[in-house]
């Protein structure tokens, strides 16, 4: 499936697109394309695999709007892991249990078809504009990007997504779509590690795993031979219930 995806933009970036572009919320769940036609309902995950049998609170209120449209969207839960959950499993009975367990959302953003941003943005609401549903959000928009960011650092979002109103849609990755993500920061002691190809791969004592590349691995290596240890900042998204963090990165040695 070709979606349209997103180039990673930082904090400094918004001055140049204040009051110019329209941003929203973005939202930490997973992607996903869904195809309407009358009743017919499919809901495709970015790789195109078929999540539709997975997400039936989604499927049954969008047939009964009989609508005829392709929606460009993220399926969100609470959290990232019951979404995953959702997503992973393969077990219809489980499936059954977890739609209770953890209902999921589907949150539209866009429009799949011809036409600018600004364009698809207000057909989008026009379709929804008579309907109040349970399992379905159109996400919210604004040209004023530094107070979408704030209220995105307060409120411990994901980040903010910033769009070029007068862009057509891409499938592809595209700098009239970007990310900005509200990254944080851990200070984390390693004690181990294992040479690769690209570095060391550094573990801590609870088990949180990071890749270092370059020179940057020398002084790591050298602190843990020496005292058993290396505290380095770690950058990550955010941190799941079981306190493992997401996608964390090395940012500097401590």
């Amino acid at each position: 499936m070709d979606i349209m995806l997103l180039k990673t933009a930082k904090e400094n970036d918004l001055k140049k697109y204040h009051l110019k572009w329209i941003g929203q919320r973005k939202f930490d769940g997973c992607r996903a394309w869904v195809f309407c036609v009358g009743s017919e309902v499919r809901i495709k995950g970015r790789s195109g695999r078929d999540y539709t049998n997975k997400f039936p609170e989604i499927v049954d209120e969008l047939k009964e709007l009989n609508l005829n449209c392709l929606l460009d969207g993220e399926l969100i839960c609470n959290t990232f892991d019951e979404v995953a959950s959702r997503v992973h499993t393969e077990n219809k009975l489980k499936t059954k249990l977890l739609v209770n367990k953890y209902p999921a959302k589907l949150m539209i953003f866009d429009l799949v078809k011809q036409g600018t941003y600004i364009e698809r943005y207000k057909e989008l609401l026009l379709l929804f504009k008579n309907y109040h549903l349970k399992s379905i959000g159109i996400v919210g928009s604004s040209v004023d990007l530094v107070g979408l960011w704030e209220k995105a650092k307060a409120e411990d979002w994901e980040g903010i997504v910033i769009k070029n109103p007068n862009a057509l849609y891409e499938r592809k990755r595209s700098w009239n779509c970007l990310k900005i993500k509200c990254e944080k920061y851990k200070d984390i002691d390693f004690v181990s590690y294992e040479i690769n190809t690209a570095g060391i791969r550094c573990e801590s004592e609870d088990g949180i795993a990071i890749q270092i590349t370059g020179s940057n691995s020398i002084p790591v290596k050298s602190a843990i031979d020496g005292l058993g240890k290396c505290k380095v900042e770690v950058k990550y998204l955010n941190e799941t219930k079981n306190k493992k963090l997401r996608m964390p990165v090395f940012s500097k040695i401590k």
